[in-house]
């Protein structure tokens, strides 16, 4: 995946991620319609085309966090001690990324504290400074 690509699919999943979570705040029947509008562009754009395999591994982590946070919360970890160049693999990429999610939400069925553990793992890694990785906001 060329580095563009890669830029392009990191800030369409920030906008994915964060209108999923404020499905829940849609004031109007038409603004929940929009939001799923937007999701489903953006699933269209990355989920069938040459890129698919790195995009359904973003939704996978995604879903990982949700069902094993403390396993991947263990992965965020294990990334804190790759080279301070940053992750070597899209995918490492895209645990961060994700992982950069949930500390910018709360989930109910997080274990208390959880946030600030994974907050803490990612802030040990040398380069996390704000370096090459779209938030959600």
């Amino acid at each position: 995946m060329h580095r563009e690509h890669e830029e392009m699919m990191r800030a369409d999943y920030a906008t994915y991620a964060r209108t999923f979570r404020d499905l829940d705040c849609a004031q109007t029947d038409q603004e929940y319609t929009e939001m799923w509008e937007e999701i489903d562009r953006i699933e269209d754009r990355w989920g069938g085309g040459p890129h698919a395999e790195q995009w359904d591994y973003l939704r996978e982590v995604d879903v990982a966090f949700q069902n094993r946070p403390e396993e991947m919360l263990q992965r965020v970890r294990d990334l804190a001690h790759t080279s301070a160049d940053g992750p070597e693999t899209v995918q490492d990429r895209s645990v961060l990324q994700v992982a950069h999610t949930y500390t910018d939400r709360t989930l109910n069925h997080f274990p208390v504290g959880y946030e600030q553990e994974l907050t803490a793992a990612l802030e040990s890694r040398p380069e996390q400074r704000g370096r090459g990785i779209e938030r959600s906001r």
